[in-house]
């Protein structure tokens, strides 16, 4: 390991600091004068300060559900987390719902010991199973690179919206899936909290093997992923206005949007999710 020079020493940093503390103090005092000296030094390394509780809606996804669930008085004891890859959503969901257990659902046999070797907590149940709208084997797309490299992102689909867009070429492998409503009737569960779907356009798939969960109002939140307002001629899934239009005959509108990406090239690629709920005023019909 060998040190990176940055440009700046730590007397530097201590130097801004003070200056920033300086201005801050004839500003106003106690909390306030440290909240702004603070706020006056991030600014001068580009960072932009909030109080995690004062963050709009549209930044953090579990910060919102947290705060309208809380507001609705809706529990959010059990988390699916559909899609789970190696565990970024899970270990998330952990720290941000201290009272929840975590369902995670990762069909791709090494993507599954990722998840394994990386969850390993009393309130997380690690599956190796796809959700979809039929239960039995089906067939799981990896996806590689153009010259048919190593797997980038799996798909249940064999033309998700991020293959067609950068060229990935995949391989079939068969994987076992089952439905939502099935796996809740198996496990007892008869309430979710928060339902993640990141499924590479195989999302309206897995809503639909959550039928009887979705019409009963069984699911407190739904966070997804799309790529598009419009479906695409040529590929599966991503389609937001399709998704919320399922999902409004249920009663849940859209909440807010959260952009994880976007590729700025010639033919722009969005990579987005969407926060769905029933209003209280018609949870309640």
């Amino acid at each position: 390991m060998h040190a990176v020079n940055y440009g700046f020493r730590l007397d530097d940093h201590l130097r801004l600091f003070i200056l920033s503390y300086s201005k801050a103090a004839k500003k106003g005092s106690g909390g306030n004068m440290i909240g702004s000296a603070f706020r006056l030094l991030a600014r001068q390394f580009g960072y932009v300060l909030w109080k995690r509780a004062y963050l709009r809606y549209g930044v953090d996804a579990f910060l919102d559900v947290e705060r309208l669930s809380k507001t609705w008085n809706r529990p959010l004891d059990v988390v699916f987390d559909v899609g789970a890859n190696a565990g970024q959503t899970a270990r998330a969901a952990l720290a941000a719902f201290p009272g929840a257990h975590i369902f995670s659902f990762e069909p791709h046999p090494k993507v599954f010991a990722e998840l394994k070797a990386n969850i390993r907590d009393k309130r997380a149940t690690l599956n190796d199973l796809a959700l979809g709208a039929e239960a039995g084997e089906v067939m799981l797309y990896e996806y590689g690179d153009k010259g048919g490299g190593a797997s980038l992102r799996n798909s249940l689909v064999p033309n998700a919206r991020s293959a067609v867009q950068f060229g990935y070429t995949s391989k079939p492998i068969s994987v076992r899936c089952t439905t939502l409503d099935q796996f809740c009737i198996d496990r007892g569960i008869a309430h979710i909290g928060l339902l993640k779907i990141d499924v590479e356009g195989f999302e309206l798939s897995v809503l639909k093997g959550a039928l009887d969960m979705l019409r009963r109002g069984q699911i407190g939140f739904i966070y997804l992923e799309y790529n598009d307002l419009h479906p695409a001629p040529n590929a599966s899934g991503g389609s937001l206005l399709e998704l919320s239009d399922y999902l409004r005959e249920f009663g849940y509108r859209f909440i807010t949007n959260y952009t994880d990406f976007l590729s700025q090239g010639n033919s722009f690629f969005v990579v987005a999710n969407a926060l769905f709920a029933i209003p209280p005023s018609d949870a309640t019909r």
